[in-house]
């Protein structure tokens, strides 16, 4: 029984911190565009540089920083423009740049126009929170009480003895047995994959109409359960969670590669390669996939060696 209680409770908790993120892989080379800054040369004063993205570039020690810095040495001056939204997918930014209801659409589009270069790092949420609401759907709770439905579970198992104990587990294995069913066989996350490829899209044209002379520098998708072993139910295998993540990463980046209309594609998949890049404890079932202080220099690092090979 004491096995059993430790089994679902490392479920639990990884079921928690899976569901409770907010934020992102085949290899792609550095691509130089073949257009220009808006008629910045490194002998004037001033450009204007654009971050678009989600929680990884919103971030307080994002490779933003670093970017800007790099920018301001080259060209003296740098004014910076972080757009970045903690949870955004790629509808939502292109709601923003090309709604005009949406109340980020002014300053959004004029700060755009206005842009030199562009960082564009969008995607990882289109499939990360869609599996959050997957599991909603699967508890039978609304996505904002997805939380707190987890915590309930697993203080709930804690507590449990004997014959609770074994109900839970039982009720455990049905949950995740669906779950598995959806994540496997189901059509939300092909759906989320497909949608994607059309914002994205939508999203580089509006780009291109704003800023036609502006450089842009697409990061990739990395994986953020590299290294993570797979979420178990006992000897039931719950989810492949490397697997997973490099397999939906793989989908993301080749729409990227295929479709970045020659833009500049900055390989992060092989840059965070390693869980020691990734905020969270993979090992310990902790699934926070945000690139940790190290794993952001070394994102930043890859954008400006791109910036620096595109003179």
């Amino acid at each position: 029984m004491k096995n059993l209680k430790v089994w679902v409770s490392r479920l639990l908790i990884g079921i928690m911190t899976f569901m409770c993120f907010a934020g992102n892989s085949a290899p792609l080379e550095v691509r130089a565009a073949e257009v220009a800054p808006n008629s910045v040369s490194e002998t004037e004063s001033e450009i204007h540089y654009v971050a678009l993205g989600d929680s990884i570039t919103r971030a307080d020690n994002s490779y933003v920083n670093e970017v800007s810095s790099y920018l301001k040495k080259r060209y003296g001056k740098c004014v910076t423009s972080n757009l970045s939204v903690n949870a955004w997918k790629s509808k939502d930014l292109l709601d923003a740049l090309t709604n005009p209801t949406n109340s980020k659409y002014s300053s959004y589009r004029a700060k755009v126009k206005d842009a030199d270069i562009i960082t564009l790092d969008i995607g990882s949420n289109d499939v990360l929170i869609t599996a959050r609401e997957i599991g909603a759907e699967v508890l039978g709770c609304t996505e904002s009480e997805l939380d707190m439905v987890a915590i309930n579970w697993f203080i709930k198992l804690q507590n449990a003895s004997g014959f609770s104990s074994i109900m839970l587990y039982l009720q455990a294995y049905s949950i995740v047995s669906r779950v598995r069913y959806e994540i496997e066989y189901g059509s939300t996350l092909p759906n989320a994959v497909a949608t994607y490829e059309q914002n994205f899209n939508k999203i580089l044209a509006e780009i291109k109409k704003l800023a036609p002379n502006a450089k842009v520098y697409i990061g990739n998708i990395y994986n953020p359960y590299v290294d993570a072993p797979s979420m178990c139910l006992g000897s039931y295998e719950f989810v492949a969670m490397e697997k997973l993540g490099r397999n939906y990463a793989i989908k993301l980046n080749k729409i990227i590669e295929n479709n970045a209309n020659g833009n500049v594609v900055v390989d992060l998949y092989n840059t965070i390669n390693n869980s020691k890049y990734i905020q969270g404890d993979v090992l310990n079932y902790n699934y926070d996939p945000h690139p940790n202080a190290e794993g952001q220099k070394l994102i930043a690092s890859k954008f400006i060696a791109a910036m620096s090979a595109s003179n």
